[in-house]
């Protein structure tokens, strides 16, 4: 993403190469990575419509750049299509659905379920590779400064592509975990922990703008500081020592 809109923002033609390797190894790195990368770059595309136009060369060095390094999957897949979905063939969750409109609902439900409080910040993913049980997906001391985040992206919406971007990824980042049959499992939706830290930091800038304001800029970065400290050792303490056991 820092390469791409590297290469957006400045016409880096060494940027458009290096974003291309680094979508490309997205893709080879993990399942969820094929069908991810491909949904967030429609997102690119659809928030920096009119930057990329007046950079089409870029945009298109960044494109053969993919491709190339795309080149060896995609002679797999051409030699052996069924690679590609055998895996998915057997989580995907129509599987004994008993028709069209259950298949919307189920999917419909799992979506809702990537943005609850459950998942994100309270008890998150059920299995116990993917989570210790004493967590959500992100920390409690975030939940705040998210909401002020989205809230702030928001208002600087129409007028900031960046945002624009920020707010299709967040948006979409569930969306080939709500294909699966498993409910809130963390490791298909691993492509949403940038945004929501990048809201987080939007949220912190938002607030801390609020208060500086007001002169108390200052006074905020040490409480946040201290439950930060705190809860994060109560989650390692967890990670290392009842978890382990």
């Amino acid at each position: 993403c820092c390469f791409l809109i590297d290469a957006a923002a400045k016409n880096s033609k060494k940027s458009a190469l290096l974003s291309g390797a680094c979508w490309a190894f997205a893709m080879y790195s993990h399942q969820i990575g094929r069908p991810m990368a491909a949904v967030i770059l429609i997102c690119f595309v659809l928030a920096f419509n009119l930057m990329l136009i007046r950079r089409w060369k870029v945009f298109t060095l960044f494109i053969a750049s993919l491709i190339a390094c795309l080149s060896p999957m995609i002679f797999s897949v051409i030699n052996n299509p069924v690679s590609m979905t055998t895996r998915f063939s057997t989580i995907v969750v129509w599987n004994n659905s008993a028709g069209i409109l259950e298949t919307i609902l189920r999917m419909l439900s799992r979506y809702v379920e990537y943005f609850s409080p459950s998942f994100l910040f309270i008890s998150g993913d059920s299995d116990l590779r993917h989570n210790i049980h004493a967590s959500g997906e992100l920390f409690v001391f975030m939940s705040p400064f998210i909401i002020a985040g989205f809230y702030y992206a928001l208002k600087k919406f129409r007028r900031d592509p960046y945002i624009r971007f920020l707010l299709f990824s967040t948006a979409v980042y569930p969306l080939a975990a709500c294909l699966t049959v498993d409910r809130m499992h963390s490791t298909r939706c691993l492509n949403g922990a940038p945004f929501w830290c990048l809201l987080f930091v939007l949220g912190i800038k938002h607030i801390y703008g609020l208060m500086n304001k007001r002169g108390w800029g200052k006074k905020l970065a040490l409480p946040l500081a201290a439950i930060l400290t705190i809860e994060m050792f109560f989650y390692f303490y967890s990670y290392f020592d009842v978890y382990a056991v």
